[in-house]
């Protein structure tokens, strides 16, 4: 049992062996942790319960015993010598770093062909007209000339929507920077009084697969897995949008026509105001005021708005996940046997598709000596290729990925090369270069005799989505939970950091080099179930067929629901000593229907 266990050890290290150099952050949210890290370092060096002295058992009291140490204050603050920088991502308004690259040319309602149709043309149908219960933005502190050169900067791109009037809401929209790198940011669209102010009818999102899906694939050592994908640039801002949904999209100031004097988008306006009443456009208006024709005198003021889709409308991920899905379904991609959907049954492939917004991925399993350009992964990349340049919808080809034995896809990272299969596995897992930053940071935080209760939660969520590709990992964490922040004002607080957390922090970062899926491992040829009481615990098995383990491997943890055989009141009586098998079994309370889409009840 030894041996075995040391080559499988063996084996797992020997794939993970990609010498390479890592930036220490780990993953997209590895900046932050970082900045965390530093604060607290300041903290600790700050505090005179942890000197060296101390630190290093000298003095003959040792460390003081405190529980609750203090809390990070300003003066222990990160402060980035960037004026521009991933720790702080979010900025008010500064046009000037936006970076657009979206036309909103692609007629994005031509492939919505479920209920998501109307609310995309008429978003009029989802104000549910009550009162919006969360916070949104203040536009007092909003900058109306920075707001012009926004709206100017709209123009530019064929993005801009104008209009006579506010929307009838009453509510609008600003607009935020979000950090992209050192030269520019990406906009986004704070729409949350919008969003408050309607409905939100169920998309696809619901089946988007994650990561830890790509973990079902079976691929045996003489074969290997090659892997494609693509990703559209700035899809949301590829959207052609209605003058309805336009509208949704205004900025909180009105402007001179004169400031837009000669643009597309004013055109477009006097001829909107212009048009003789139509009822097909325009309906009967019951219980509201005739349409009024204008002239391009009459309008005096003139209101911007995003002509697309804003990266933060709440159905946005609904919208373009729809259409991209439907314009390759219509393509013959995504068929019913190989698109990898959440709470569906797992393909059995040997070619598996997917969609997760903007990107689509091609994965197929492969005789180990083929030539990749003649695998089906890349043949499928090819036919979506092939349909966006048809339908006009660009992508970024610097992140296209064609015929890899060792890829990336949707936060999983494959190997399946040569050096994999002869060391005698194909692995799944987290990126190395977030698993190894998290193992030197994780060892580093061991050494300390403090945490604070955001690093502390930045560390345990980290560690949960590296050790989701290898379950059983996760008893490795238990007490480390305790001490994450309960609520955003106490973040700062710093604890005493006990050294059984610390071994848990330790053992995470020896146990990252491992924490993957060997998806070469052939299916069990038995079945288990598992039972608890309240004193005790069994569990059985039975010898079933090759095919059925694979069902039950592809299916078992997406279809079906757990099952209760007995309600907890008489469970609870009987491990007291109770006997309930004779006495009447009441019904449970039924469990309340989900709500239907457009209802608010």
């Amino acid at each position: 049992m030894h041996l075995a266990i040391y080559r499988r050890l063996r084996t797992l290290l020997t794939v993970c062996d990609r010498p390479d150099s890592h930036l220490m952050p780990p993953g997209r949210s590895g900046h932050e942790f970082i900045a965390r890290l530093v604060e607290f370092e300041h903290f600790a060096s700050a505090h005179g319960a942890f000197n060296p002295d101390l630190y290093t058992g000298s003095n003959a009291e040792g460390p003081k015993p405190v529980l609750k140490v203090g809390k990070i204050s300003e003066e222990h603050s990160f402060q980035s010598c960037k004026q521009f920088s991933p720790i702080r991502p979010y900025r008010s308004l500064d046009a000037s770093r936006l970076k657009l690259t979206g036309d909103g040319k692609w007629p994005m309602a031509d492939f919505l062909d479920d209920v998501l149709w109307l609310p995309f043309l008429e978003p009029a149908v989802l104000q549910h007209h009550g009162a919006v219960t969360w916070d949104g933005p203040d536009f007092s502190k909003e900058d109306r000339e920075e707001n012009l050169k926004l709206a100017k900067l709209w123009d530019s791109k064929g993005l801009l929507a104008l209009f006579a009037e506010p929307h009838s809401s009453g509510l609008c929209s600003r607009v935020f920077n979000a950090h992209k790198s050192d030269e520019v940011d990406r906009q986004i669209g704070d729409r949350r009084w919008l969003n408050g102010s309607e409905l939100h009818p169920q998309g696809p999102s619901a089946f988007l697969p994650a990561g830890t899906t790509i973990t079902s694939i079976w691929c045996p050592t003489f074969c290997k897995l090659v892997g494609s994908a693509s990703d559209r640039k700035d899809f949301y801002h590829q959207a052609k949008v209605s003058r309805a949904r336009a509208s949704t999209n205004q900025l909180a100031f009105s402007f001179d026509p004169a400031e837009f004097q000669g643009s597309s988008a004013l055109h477009a306006l006097y001829k909107d105001v212009g048009r003789a009443f139509d009822p097909v456009l325009d309906g009967d208006r019951y219980g509201l005021k005739p349409r009024a024709v204008l002239l391009p005198e009459d309008v005096t003021q003139v209101f911007p708005a995003f002509n697309s889709l804003f990266q933060g409308d709440h159905l946005g991920v609904e919208y373009a996940l729809s259409s991209h899905c439907k314009m390759l379904e219509d393509s013959g991609l995504l068929k019913a046997e190989n698109w990898v959907r959440r709470h569906e049954v797992f393909p059995r492939g040997p070619c598996w598709q997917g969609v997760v917004i903007d990107d689509f991925f091609s994965i197929s399993r492969d005789a180990a000596g083929s030539d990749n350009a003649q695998s089906a992964s890349v043949k499928s990349l090819q036919t979506a290729e092939e349909a966006y340049k048809r339908h006009g919808v660009f992508g970024s080809d610097e992140k296209t990925v064609r015929g890899e034995e060792n890829f990336k896809v949707i936060g999983a990272e494959v190997f399946s090369d040569k050096k994999a299969r002869d060391a005698g596995a194909i692995t799944v897992g987290a990126p190395a270069a977030k698993r190894i930053p998290m193992s030197c940071l994780s060892l580093k935080l061991a050494q300390m005799p403090i945490i604070s209760r955001a690093l502390a939660a930045r560390t345990a969520g980290n560690w949960v989505s590296i050790f989701m590709y290898r379950r059983p990992l996760c008893c490795v964490l238990a007490d480390l939970f305790a001490f994450g922040s309960r609520a955003v004002d106490d973040e700062g607080e710093v604890l005493k950091l006990p050294r059984g957390v610390a071994e848990e922090l330790v053992l995470a970062g020896i146990f990252s080099l491992i924490a993957v899926t060997d998806v070469s491992v052939a299916y069990d040829d038995e079945i288990y179930a598992t039972d608890a009481s309240m004193s005790k615990g069994a569990f059985t098995s039975a010898n079933i067929d090759p095919s059925l383990s694979e069902m039950i491997w592809l299916a078992g943890d997406r279809k079906g629901a757990y099952t209760m055989l007995d309600n907890p009141a008489r469970s609870q009586l009987r491990a007291l000593g109770c006997d309930v098998d004779d006495a009447e079994n009441p019904s449970d309370f039924q469990a309340p229907q989900k709500g239907l889409d457009f209802c608010c009840s």
